[in-house]
């Protein structure tokens, strides 16, 4: 396997990645141009009254916890140990491929336990059992056992990830503006929340723990989930 260093890297192999993404895409567009029927597009007013609909609250309601737990368990935590000097780069490359083949494995598997529940209480259930591992997963890595720690996080996370991406289209209206809906709240919510969470992870980190201070985010944002669910109407209106 070739090693590229730092300076390689910077400046011009990540470039690469999106090179192929592109790549990708146009190859998909063009194939779906080439073989799947063309249909006639309906041109639709925006509803953008919609927008400050319960909907849209709703919708940042529940990507808000799924935001801050993906990026901490699979974007935040391998960096953020090996800049610590917790994790050297091959234990933080294992840590990012562990979490992630845990994923999916449990995203396989989650509908296939848990066929008999609903996506919203599914997910309720999943931020809950965020809550209750938060302690173990944090002794778990002041013990520098990251491994099977990253493996505890990722259960609640792939309930989290598994029931919000069907509890967010249950939540939206049927209509022309679901889409617009969806795409406004989950958007800001992932932004906003999914994007601050390694700042305010690594700040908390100077003032509680190294180990202690990234959980908090996904734990605050599980129980503000939580209390407005029970504090609300949102979800039976």
């Amino acid at each position: 396997m070739t090693n590229y260093n730092a300076l390689a890297i910077s400046t011009y192999l990540w470039r690469w990645v999106f090179l192929c993404g592109g790549f990708l895409a146009m190859g998909v567009g063009l194939l779906r141009f080439l073989f799947l029927p063309a249909r006639k597009m309906v041109q639709a007013k925006p509803k953008w009254t919609k927008i400050t609909s319960p909907s849209c609250l709703r919708v940042f309601l529940v990507t808000s916890p799924m935001a801050t737990a993906i990026y901490t368990a699979l974007i935040f935590l391998p960096g953020y140990f090996h800049i610590q000097g917790v994790m050297s780069t091959a234990q933080s490359s294992i840590y990012a491929s562990i979490s992630t083949l845990a994923l999916m494995v449990m995203i396989i598997l989650v509908p296939l336990l848990f066929r008999n529940m609903t996506s919203r209480s599914l997910f309720i259930l999943g931020n809950r059992m965020l809550l209750i591992c938060a302690l173990p997963i944090c002794w778990l890595m002041s013990v520098h056992d990251f491994y099977v720690a990253g493996i505890v996080l990722i259960i609640p996370v792939a309930i989290i990830l598994s029931a919000g991406l069907t509890l967010i289209c249950e939540l939206c209206p049927k209509g022309g503006a679901q889409c617009l809906i969806i795409s406004f709240a989950y958007n800001i919510a992932m932004s906003l929340c999914g994007g601050f969470t390694p700042l305010l992870a690594t700040a908390l980190s100077f003032h509680v723990s190294v180990f202690w201070g990234p959980m908090i985010i996904p734990t605050v944002t599980s129980i503000i989930f939580l209390l407005l669910r029970r504090a609300t109407l949102l979800f039976w209106q």
